[in-house]
């Protein structure tokens, strides 16, 4: 729920871009190989007037691979606009449909955008080692970039042979990929970099195809903390009175009204959060014993012992910074409301 820095994950984009298809062997475009699967699909199309707009698509999805692995997200729609053939002609093309292609009688039709997901491989960047898993540990997130409520990682499982012998390790993904530009609509992107968001299984089927306005990464400073929880005034009144942690009403704001209405759509996040408020009960039990002279003196002994980082872990259970709540599951909402509380600076 927080923007990462674009300039701060460009070189883990440039190596994705150079480096995802190393060992595999169905390279989306490769010159002169039969695993060029892209141009493989191309001659699959017949050589017809009525097949020429699929045939120019795949050619510019092609001609543009390199420059799509790492196109960022301010030029997607740019670059979905600027389809064109080799005369500069726009390319007009329903990527939902299924007649492009004569099929064969045993065959079973598929929509466009499938054969180019498959043919660009979209399998081996979300499964395999080499693939999008290596280079999301580089960006250190730990927790659903949607809803900042479930925790995503890999897994370094032990792989074994027939007999049970353990022959090596296998990385396996425990968080599932959307697409922030739904695959379904911009196939071509259905392997760049920056249009891959890693996130629960909860968010990602909620999301579904629908096209959300929260875009993972941007180049703005200003724009990298749009969402703000807070608990409401009354609710905390309601609390301190009756200590009834039911009155506690966490809410969510956004900077934008309209990112807040296709956010809350989409993932239903105030009605999520319905369930963690015992969490921010512990942080009003902390702040209304801030006068409390045992609650003081105990404190002057952590100081004593812990740094400022150490006592925000022990406290509250997050990490000093705003630029860390992607590494435990509701960070976000703890550190807004440390904040609302003045808890910390």
């Amino acid at each position: 729920m927080r923007r990462l820095d674009i300039a701060s994950v460009r070189d883990v984009a440039q190596e994705y871009g150079k480096y995802v298809f190393k060992g595999c062997s169905k390279v989306p475009k490769k010159v002169n190989a039969q695993t060029d699967e892209l141009r493989n699909l191309i001659k699959s199309i017949p050589q017809t007037a009525q097949y020429q707009a699929f045939r120019d698509y795949i050619q510019f999805v092609w001609d543009n691979y390199e420059k799509i692995l790492i196109l960022e997200p301010d030029k997607f729609q740019t670059f979905a606009d600027s389809f064109v053939d080799t005369n500069g002609n726009k390319i007009n093309v329903n990527v939902n449909d299924v007649n492009w292609k004569k099929w064969q009688e045993d065959e079973t039709k598929i929509e466009f955008y499938k054969a180019i997901v498959e043919a660009m491989n979209y399998e081996h960047v979300r499964e395999s080692k080499n693939g999008y898993l290596k280079y999301f540990e580089m960006l250190n997130i730990k927790t659903c970039a949607y809803c900042n409520a479930s925790y995503i990682m890999n897994v370094r499982t032990k792989k074994r042979d027939k007999k049970g012998f353990q022959i090596g390790e296998e990385l396996k993904g425990r968080f599932e990929l959307d697409h922030f530009f739904p695959k379904s609509k911009y196939p071509f992107l259905c392997i760049s970099f920056f249009n891959l968001i890693p996130c629960c299984p909860c968010c990602n089927r909620w999301k579904s195809d629908d096209e959300s306005t929260f875009s993972l990464y941007t180049s703005q400073k200003q724009d990298l903390d749009v969402f703000t929880f807070y608990l409401t005034n009354f609710s905390i009144i309601e609390y301190v009175l009756k200590h009834d942690v039911n009155k506690l009403n966490i809410k969510l704001k956004a900077k934008d009204i309209n990112l807040k209405y296709n956010h809350e759509a989409r993932f239903h996040i105030e009605e999520l959060y319905e369930h963690f408020k015992d969490e921010a009960e512990e942080i009003l039990w902390i702040f209304l014993s801030q006068n409390n002279a045992y609650f003081k003196q105990a404190m002057e002994s952590f100081n004593k012992v812990f740094d400022s980082k150490a006592l925000l872990r022990i406290m509250y259970g997050v990490y000093e910074g705003d630029e860390n709540i992607h590494k435990r599951p509701l960070s976000k909402m703890k550190m807004d409301i440390l904040h609302q509380l003045k808890l910390i600076k």
